[in-house]
C-alpha cells in the first residue's frame, strides 16, 4: 500500500486489516509528570510525528489510550518491528492496549536492527509464517537460522 501512514489513515485501514500488520515506527514514552491518565503516556509515532512528544494530541500519533478503543480482533498478529525504546512501561502499555483491542498476538522487537538485518529477519520470519509454522516456531527458527 502507498498511502502514506498518517494518523488518519491508521484510524481508517487499520481497524478493517486481517492477519498480520507490521508497524516499522516509534514508539513514545512521556514523562510521568506531563499527564495523569497512563495510556497516555506512550504511543506510536506515525507520519507527521514531530521529534519531541506533547500530552497534547497532535498530528501523527496514536496514543496507547487511542489503540486501546479500536476493534482490531480480526488481527492475529501485530509486529513492532523498529522503535526507539524509551521505557518497559510504554511497551507494556502498547502490548496491554494491542490485546484490549483484540489482537491475537503482539510481537515486539526489543532492539533495532539495521535495514538489511531487518529486512533478513523478517523476509524469513514471514516465510515460515507462510509455510503454516505457528508465531513461536517461526521465531525460533528464524532466530535459530540467523
Amino acid at each position: 500500500m502507498s498511502q502514506e501512514a498518517t494518523t488518519d489513515n491508521f484510524l481508517e485501514l487499520v481497524p478493517n486489516a486481517r492477519g498480520i500488520v507490521h508497524l516499522a515506527t516509534k514508539i513514545y514514552y512521556l514523562s510521568p509528570d506531563s499527564v495523569s491518565e497512563p495510556m497516555l503516556l506512550s504511543g506510536i509515532g506515525l507520519a507527521g510525528a514531530k521529534d519531541g512528544w506533547s500530552a497534547k494530541r497532535s498530528y501523527g500519533h496514536i496514543s496507547a489510550l487511542e489503540l486501546s478503543t479500536l476493534d482490531l480482533s480480526n488481527i492475529d498478529l501485530v509486529v513492532l518491528g523498529y522503535h526507539e525504546i524509551h521505557s518497559g512501561e510504554a511497551l507494556h502499555a502498547l502490548h496491554a492496549s494491542l490485546k484490549f483491542a483484540g489482537v491475537k498476538n503482539v510481537l515486539i522487537t526489543l532492539w533495532d536492527v539495521p535495514g538489511e538485518g531487518r529486512q533478513a529477519f523478517f523476509g524469513l520470519f514471514y516465510k515460515y509464517l507462510a509455510k503454516s509454522q505457528s508465531i513461536e516456531t517461526a521465531l525460533k527458527n528464524t532466530r535459530k537460522k540467523l
